[in-house]
């Protein structure tokens, strides 16, 4: 019986060791050679590059995407003058740990105005064309409650009796 126990709890021993085995190798994705240890490495050097861009005085790197792999740095996204993608791989080259930095960023593109141009008219700020001056509400409900001067032609006429 003790001979059972002690077989059944080797067993389960070997089972729980090969699940960490197998466990710990689906940690890095299949298509990724590096080591476990080089892994946590280069998310550190990730995490250190990112840190040392945000804490730059002179420019934003807002829109840098930083990747490293194997120690290699690969910089991407835009900034907005040559001088920004220089400090950007001078800052990455100087972090601890970084073996090379393969710098992609690129310069953002002059974006056009998305405003309508000063020769287009604008809905409601400027004053009618018409030589007639604008009315006021009043004035508009006073002309409607009196009765027009001109007379329609085609109605009949009541002082007319031809045309009736």
């Amino acid at each position: 019986m003790r001979n059972k126990n002690i077989g059944m709890l080797s067993g389960i021993a070997v089972a729980i060791a090969l699940l960490l085995g197998v466990g710990c190798k689906m940690m890095t994705p299949a298509s990724d050679e590096r080591s476990e240890g080089r892994v946590i490495d280069d998310r550190q050097i990730t995490e250190n590059v990112r840190r040392a861009l945000d804490r730059e005085p002179t420019y934003k790197f807002t829109d840098v995407n930083v990747n490293t792999f194997a120690g290699v740095v690969q910089l991407s996204g835009f900034v907005n003058i040559d001088a920004q993608k220089i400090r950007a791989q001078e800052i990455a080259q100087n972090v601890d740990g970084v073996k090379e930095v393969h710098n992609g960023l690129a310069l953002k593109p002059l974006m056009a105005p998305t405003s309508r141009q000063n020769s287009e008219p604008q809905i409601y700020s400027e004053q009618p064309q018409s030589s007639e001056q604008p009315q006021s509400n009043a004035q508009q409900s006073q002309n409607q409650n009196q009765p027009s001067s001109e007379t329609n032609t085609n109605a009949p006429n009541q002082n007319n009796p031809s045309q009736q």
